[in-house]
Parts: C-alpha cells; sequence; structure tokens
C-alpha cells in the first residue's frame, strides 16, 4: 500500500459516497467507509504519520497528509479528511497547539 493508495480511495469517496463500506460494529463503526479507515489504521502502524500527539489512557491522534485520524481510550477508530495537506496542519495546531507556540 502507497499514500497515493490512500488518496485515490478518499477521492472516490468523496466523489462517490454511495461507494462507501459501512463497517459492522467494532473498533471503525463511527468511520464513514471501512476500507479507508482500514488503510489509515494500517498506515499508523507502519509509522506514517506526521504529526502524533497522545493522552496516555485518554487518546491518540495523528496526521497522515490530509487526513486527521483519532483513536480513543476504548479502542475505537475514526477520522476526518481534508481538501488540502495545508487545512489538515490548521487544524492539528487546534487539536496540538504547544507545538505550535513561537
Amino acid at each position: 500500500m502507497e499514500y497515493s493508495d490512500i488518496e485515490a480511495r478518499a477521492n472516490e469517496m468523496r466523489d462517490y459516497p454511495e461507494r462507501a463500506i459501512k463497517p459492522n460494529p467494532g473498533k471503525f463503526e463511527g468511520c464513514h467507509d471501512l476500507t479507508l479507515a482500514e488503510m489509515l489504521y494500517t498506515a499508523l502502524g507502519e509509522g506514517w504519520q506526521d504529526d502524533s500527539h497522545s493522552e496516555p489512557e485518554h487518546y491518540y491522534v495523528a496526521r497522515i497528509g490530509r487526513f486527521l485520524v483519532q483513536e480513543d481510550h476504548y479502542g475505537f477508530f475514526d477520522y476526518e479528511v481534508y481538501d488540502t495537506e495545508a487545512a489538515a496542519i490548521e487544524q492539528w495546531k487546534f487539536i496540538d497547539p504547544y507545538l505550535y507556540t513561537l
């Protein structure tokens, strides 16, 4: 799997939302598309994150290009897709402000 595969799936979900594979109850149940969720989760496991932050026993959040992903302390995973990587970085500044202090 490559980053371009993740981008292609995200673009497909944007253009054809009816093709989304709805997750069953479990780790990915809050996600719009199971395939994209699994791809992003695999990318995290392979260390693709550009930024990451965690609060032990509470949550883990990361940015992979234009995607923000999170896993809560119960193990539930979710993601948000932004139009550009710059937009994801702007949102990241609100999630992890101490990284962007002057």
